[in-house]
């Protein structure tokens, strides 16, 4: 519930603050509204660091479970290194992980795409 509060708070002051950044810029600051400036924009990256660093813990994890599974196959079976799905859950998380990181980089080479043909229209005009 309070993560939930603590979004929703950023969320809101990432949209008032891109709403006010025209009228911030063109008004001068005073020291005091730089430094919370400055704070706002610590506050936001640190937020992103900690998610990326919750998830990358619990990959590891997850690759930990995956890791001992593979042991405990290959110990049993007595031959050759094999997998085996000890943590169902933890595969089904894996794979979710991987198709939300998957169609984040089409979703990221379509705009890519879209923009590198717009800088060489732009740029066609300039040569």
């Amino acid at each position: 519930m309070q993560t939930q509060l603590v979004q929703r708070i950023t969320r809101l002051a990432q949209h008032l603050l891109h709403l006010l950044i025209p009228l911030i810029q063109s008004s001068n600051l005073r020291r005091e509204e730089e430094a919370l400036r400055g704070k706002l924009v610590e506050i936001e990256e640190e937020n992103g660091r900690t998610r990326v660093e919750c998830r990358v813990n619990e990959l590891w994890a997850l690759i930990g479970a995956l890791g001992a599974g593979v042991k405990a196959s290959t110990s049993e079976v007595g031959w050759g290194p094999g997998w085996a799905v000890v943590d169902e859950k933890g595969l089904v998380q894996i794979a979710q992980i991987l198709a939300e990181q998957q169609a984040g980089l089409q979703h990221m080479m379509k705009i890519l795409q879209k923009d590198l043909k717009d800088l060489n229209v732009a740029g066609g005009g300039w040569g």
